[in-house]
Formats: structure tokens, sequence, C-alpha cells
């Protein structure tokens, strides 16, 4: 797997309002993009599990940043660094994402790689996988592919290259 076309990193919080307002005022990032509440139902390696999340996305130049608030379902994976003390908002890194040109690239790469599938999902237009890198490289990574409308909804910047 290589690790071309990085685009995002990705962290968690237990407060996604007052991170992204962290993120806002520490950083000078603006216009959010919130899924509030993005629900779906995943594939895991167990089987099919609903999944929900609270999820904000904004591009610092050429790297989106995402927070995500897990809520129910398929989420321990994010819980799992969060800090026992739920006020704590404060976000952690989880997962750098990788945008791929089709699922079938995608798929290729991640069975090469060998690296453990922790869940695969879609909305309209946008299919993702996560996989566990924590041996290899500390973090998990996400492949994302989608179509041009996808890309366009989530602000791909103009001057960004694709790959």
């Amino acid at each position: 797997m290589e690790l071309t076309s990085h685009y995002q990193n990705a962290y968690v919080t237990h407060d996604l309002d007052k991170a992204v307002t962290l993120f806002e005022r520490k950083f000078g990032l603006r216009d959010f993009l919130v899924f509030d509440p993005a629900e779906m139902t995943v594939r895991t390696p167990t089987g099919e599990q609903p999944y929900a999340a609270r999820v904000a996305t904004a591009w610092a130049g050429g790297l989106q940043l995402e927070l995500i608030e897990p809520l129910s379902g398929y989420v321990d994976f994010y819980r799992g660094i969060l800090p026992d003390d739920r006020s704590d908002y404060v976000p952690r890194f989880h997962h750098i994402a990788l945008r791929r040109p089709t699922e079938d690239v995608m798929r290729r790469e991640m069975a090469e790689a060998g690296f453990p599938l922790v869940m695969d999902g879609a909305v309209p237009g946008l299919t993702f996988a996560y996989v566990d890198a924590r041996a290899e490289f500390g973090h998990y990574i996400e492949l994302c592919t989608a179509i041009d409308a996808m890309w366009d909804y989530n602000r791909w910047p103009a001057q960004k290259p694709v790959f």
C-alpha cells in the first residue's frame, strides 16, 4: 500500500461542538461541513453493524481535518483512544485517509497490504474502508473512493492534485 493521495487527518472527540470551536479559534479553520449525525450500517469482521457518529470536516490548505464524535453502534475503535473523562473534549488523532480512484483499486491494495479490516461502508457516491495499521504506523488508515460530485460536495480544493 502506498501512502499516496493522503488528504485527511482525522481526530476523535467526546464533544464535536467544542472540538470544532477549538479548531476555529486556535487554528483559524472555517466553513466546517457537518454530518449530524452520520448514521449507517457498516460491514465488520463479525457482520453488519449499525454505526452513528457526529462528523465535521474542514480544509486547512490541501489537508482535510475530520473531527468525529462516536455516538453508538460499531464505534469502539474510536472510543478506545478517548480519555475516560467525558468532559475532556480535546481531539485525539485517530487515522489518515487516502483517496483511491476506484473501489477495485482500493480493495486490491487492502488485500495486498494485509492490514486487518476494521469496517467498511458506503453512502451514496462514496465508499470507505478502515484498516488497522497500528502495528506499523500507530494509527488506523481509511481508504476512500467517490464519484466526482461527492469530492466536490466535500469541497476538494481546486488546486490540490487528485493523485
